[in-house]
């Protein structure tokens, strides 16, 4: 379920400006850092200085303006920056672990305490009062185009309600991952991992002056760099 709702958002990869944009996967953060400003995505490139080859990320729209038609005047990011602030999201939520995991199972849990199974059972009661009658119409060739649209709107009913389940426990999974994941670590993180960026981060937003980090699990935390 998880990997057809990353499939779903890599697909339809949508910016604040209004414009689709291609999915990147070759970096962790390609595809996740957003501008703070227009809301497009910021994209990974070179700046050649007289010091040397230094690499940044800088807002698609800024960095395309003639074809943006957008005039943003978002800053750039230093790939050692960014770097940073993905470390430093990270041991604020080790940090504060006693005081928002707890308060961010709790609001998960109220938001999704309402799982669909007694709304699917009904609409399984009423498919099957349904088939029945389609089967004594068929038996009597009578038509029975109403009967049929009516289960086949119910069929959709249940593969909504089935899927809104899926994706709430997506969620929970999402926390619990996070969960051990904290759990699991002994000390602050002292280095960048791609790997931890994948397991954990689903956004990260630059403003003038602060990132807003936000992790799969729904937690969000500003970083001052």
């Amino acid at each position: 379920m998880q990997v057809q709702e990353e499939i779903v958002r890599r697909a339809h990869l949508q910016t604040g400006t209004g414009k689709r944009r291609v999915y990147s996967g070759k970096y962790a953060l390609s595809s996740i850092v957003f501008c703070g400003h227009c809301g497009d995505v910021f994209q990974r490139t070179h700046w050649n200085l007289p010091s040397g080859k230094t690499i940044v990320w800088r807002c698609v729209s800024r960095l395309h303006k003639k074809t943006s038609g957008i005039d943003c005047p978002a800053r750039t990011v230093t790939e050692a920056d960014l770097h940073k602030v993905v470390v430093a999201a990270v041991n604020q939520a080790l940090d504060e672990r006693d005081t928002f995991l707890p308060a961010l199972k709790e609001s998960v849990g109220r938001a999704l305490s309402s799982p669909n199974s007694g709304l699917v059972a009904e609409v399984d009661a009423k498919l099957e009062k349904l088939q029945k009658e389609l089967l004594k119409k068929a038996n009597a060739k009578q038509a029975f185009d109403s009967i049929a649209d009516q289960i086949e709107d119910l069929r959709e009913e249940k593969r909504q309600l089935l899927l809104e389940d899926a994706t709430n426990e997506g969620v929970m999974q999402k926390v619990r991952e996070l969960e051990e994941f904290i759990d699991s670590q002994g000390g602050p993180v002292t280095g960048y991992d791609e790997a931890l960026v994948r397991r954990l981060i689903e956004k990260v937003t630059v403003y003038d002056d602060h990132f807003t980090v936000e992790f799969k699990s729904g937690l969000e935390t500003d970083v001052m760099i």
